[in-house]
């Protein structure tokens, strides 16, 4: 990844956030308890694509800038959640004592009940898309116009639109919502 000292900055601020967010979350959970999970609503981003497939113009930009948003966050979570379960090579004991936070056994004991999707089964950790969305996630933050920053948003809905379990974190409704949007007329 070619990006600015900026952009790259910005990634990973947010991504050590979401680290420190999830272990603490963790640390202060209840047994069975799990990370608060909200997948994105496309209703108002539909509208979004349409208004630009007939305009050529992105009409809605503070919509745009709430999906990106919204996007950015869960690509850093799901990144923070796969480095903490240990499915990095990274050690989650060295990334929580670099950012000078507190390690526990019983903390990373209850790592994988906390990030664990209930729904579909399984951790919420990516080893497949993971490069590809952290690259898009960096030029979501580059991106200097409202079109680019839409097509890079659909660029992250076709990479997730590969795997039904991530596209649910991602969007309600998940890969059926994906292919409503995709195969419609609009």
């Amino acid at each position: 990844m070619d990006f600015t000292y900026d952009t790259m900055v910005c990634y990973l601020t947010l991504l050590d956030q979401k680290i420190e967010e999830v272990w603490r979350g963790c640390e202060a959970s209840k047994e069975n308890e799990r990370y608060p999970w909200i997948p994105y609503d496309l209703t108002r981003s539909k509208k979004i694509w349409k208004d630009f497939i007939q305009s050529g113009i992105v009409k809605d930009e503070k919509g745009l800038n709430r999906m990106a948003d919204n996007f950015l966050n869960k690509i850093a979570t799901i990144k923070a959640m796969t480095i903490l379960s240990g499915h990095t090579e990274q050690s989650p004991k060295d990334v929580i004592e670099d950012l000078e936070l507190t390690w526990s056994e019983e903390t990373d004991e209850k790592i994988g009940d906390y990030i664990f999707d209930d729904e579909q089964g399984q951790w919420r950790i990516s080893d497949f898309a993971m490069d590809q969305l952290e690259e898009l996630a960096c030029k979501i933050i580059e991106a200097d116009t409202p079109v680019n920053k839409l097509i890079y948003l659909d660029m992250v809905l076709n990479v997730v639109h590969q795997r039904s379990d991530i596209a649910a974190w991602f969007i309600k409704g998940g890969r059926n919502s994906l292919d409503e949007l995709s195969n419609q007329n609009i």
